[in-house]
């Protein structure tokens, strides 16, 4: 019946973001997480654009760029959306995507880094949300974006005392730079303000 319909659904959805959170970050990576929302959006009759980092730049969204600037990832951002006909409202839910965060220059101790692969599981959310979403087909409008990036180490490295000025102009001075979520996600409540009319 359509009890167990729904709950089918919700517990598929559930395992769907836990068995992505729980991914390693060498197997899951910006551009990876980009591949699984286009696969999801194939599946489950999503709208999904993906930006990668020259679209990025064409955003202005620095803050977001800045912070996977030292990875081999290129960054990229998912916007994945559910869209019935005459939807009863829209609704916008934001995800961290840090593939991976090893703290950047602001360096993490070797054992927080163990289960950092973990700070993907906000964006890991959003995808298995809009999975069930489409899936059980509701009557409102909802858009999912992800801000997918890896925080490293390296010589093109965003640092403390960088200054960032985000898509909306507002500038950042950087004092820490395992503070990288915060960045990633005013660059995508920014665009997501842009380009969505919500009402939540």
């Amino acid at each position: 019946n359509e009890t167990h319909i729904r709950a089918r659904i919700f517990a598929v959805a559930t395992d769907y973001t836990r068995e992505l959170v729980n991914t390693t970050p060498e197997d899951l990576f910006p551009l990876k997480l980009a591949h699984i929302a286009q696969d999801l959006a194939k599946a489950n009759t999503l709208d999904c654009k993906i930006l990668n980092e020259t679209d990025l730049k064409n955003e202005h969204m620095n803050a977001m760029l800045n912070v996977g600037r030292a990875s081999r990832h290129e960054s990229h951002l998912i916007h994945l959306t559910h869209k019935p006909k005459n939807p009863r409202a829209v609704v916008t839910l934001i995800g961290k995507g840090l593939t991976y965060d090893s703290g950047g220059l602001s360096l993490k101790p070797a054992a927080s880094m163990v289960s950092m692969k973990l700070d993907k599981s906000g964006g890991c959310a959003v995808l298995g949300i809009m999975k069930a979403v489409s899936e059980l087909n509701i009557p409102v409008e909802v858009h999912g974006i992800i801000g997918a990036v890896e925080n490293m180490i390296g010589g093109d490295a965003y640092k403390p005392d960088d200054v960032l000025t985000a898509k909306n102009g507002k500038t950042i001075e950087v004092r820490n730079t395992d503070a990288e979520g915060r960045l990633v996600l005013a660059d995508c409540l920014c665009y997501a303000q842009e380009k969505v009319q919500a009402d939540y």
